[in-house]
């Protein structure tokens, strides 16, 4: 058996330290407290998301000398037994606890309590942010899929109507994760869509350069966003777009071996001022013909990871979409991914969107 000490404070390290273990480990992992300061009952949370952790590998936690507080707090929650079944060693007796005790625990509880309903509040509202429906357009179809690596996220996309046959397609992902980076991605994607329907007859760079505009006194402490941005004029089937430190799109077609990188210049949104952003972006223009579609990504599918740790990658990315029917590329490209990483737990937000021109 393997044990970790969770010294100091609980924090995102240890569960590092864990989901590392978890993956190259077989049978029952100890965690000893003993060392563990400042116990608020908020560590019951990280303690289930351990166990879940473990139990899609089959593996299981055993809690190994506890400081009283924690014993304390699991009791309180119910969990003690769950936690201590199969104990290696015993932890010392528990104090008693006081009646200061128990109001101290009930009051932390309340507040647990509260952060989680506040979470469970963001998640639903980060996912309304979401467009809840796909466009139906005559002659094109559209696929998308958007999911956070914790519980709420800074990826996003988004279709802005243009007119009867034009639309804008973006897909963002704003740098770091959790709350902070859930509120920037919720103000992005409304500074991006605002601009786009104002600025319907401007071409893709100049709108993100208006976005960065909008976007820089926002942006600080090293913050920044990136975005794809383009505009789909389905009567010709011309898409033109602008890149402003994304992923580049891919172009899929039924009479290509593999996807088409259409690579192109452009600094994320946040780094640069208006000038010297406007000067770096690079727009292009390309004509899907029946049955020609396009594949745009954020970096966190490029970036997952298999039990082993390796990337899944752009050639696998390109493996999976090669002669795959354009109209389908989201499922054939998540079939994929799924396969590797099996049971590995996402470590960033991930989001595909694909649009394809249907074949005669």
């Amino acid at each position: 058996m393997t044990v970790l000490s969770a010294e100091g404070l609980c924090s995102v390290a240890l569960l590092g330290q864990i989901e590392q273990y978890a993956r190259r480990a077989t049978g029952t992992l100890g965690l000893d407290f003993a060392a563990l300061r400042n116990i608020t009952p908020l560590i019951v949370p990280m303690l289930e998301r351990v166990r879940s952790v473990l139990a899609k590998r089959g593996l299981r936690l055993v809690i190994i000398a506890p400081p009283a507080q924690l014993k304390d707090i699991l009791a309180l929650h119910g969990l003690e037994e769950r936690y201590f079944a199969g104990e290696l060693r015993s932890a010392s007796a528990p104090r008693e606890p006081s009646v200061h005790d128990v109001k101290k625990f009930a009051r932390a509880l309340r507040d647990s309590a509260t952060i989680e309903r506040g979470l469970e509040t963001a998640e639903e509202r980060i996912s309304s942010f979401m467009p809840q429906a796909l466009p139906t357009l005559s002659g094109w179809r559209f696929g998308a899929y958007w999911r956070a690596c914790d519980r709420i996220g800074g990826d996003f996309y988004d279709f802005v109507p243009l007119g009867t046959t034009r639309v804008g397609i973006t897909v963002g992902d704003v740098s770091g994760h959790g709350i902070a980076a859930a509120m920037l991605m919720g103000i992005a994607k409304k500074v991006l869509h605002l601009r786009a329907q104002e600025m319907a007859d401007a071409g893709p760079a100049r709108v993100l350069a208006r976005v960065n505009e909008d976007l820089l006194p926002d942006l600080q402490h090293g913050a920044f966003v990136t975005i794809l941005y383009g505009v789909l004029e389905t009567a010709t089937g011309n898409f033109t777009f602008a890149r402003a430190g994304h992923e580049p799109p891919m172009r899929v077609s039924p009479h290509a071996v593999v996807p088409e990188v259409m690579m192109t210049r452009g600094a994320a949104v946040g780094i640069l001022r208006s000038g010297q952003f406007g000067a770096c972006l690079e727009e292009r223009s390309v004509v899907l013909e029946p049955g020609d579609g396009v594949v745009i990504l954020s970096d966190g599918v490029c970036d997952s990871v298999d039990e082993r740790s390796v990337r899944f990658g752009r050639a696998r990315i390109a493996d999976a979409l090669a002669g795959a029917d354009a109209s389908r590329a989201v499922n054939a490209l998540l079939g994929a991914l799924s396969a590797f990483v099996c049971k590995e737990p996402p470590r960033d937000d991930m989001t595909v969107v694909a649009f394809a021109r249907a074949a005669p």
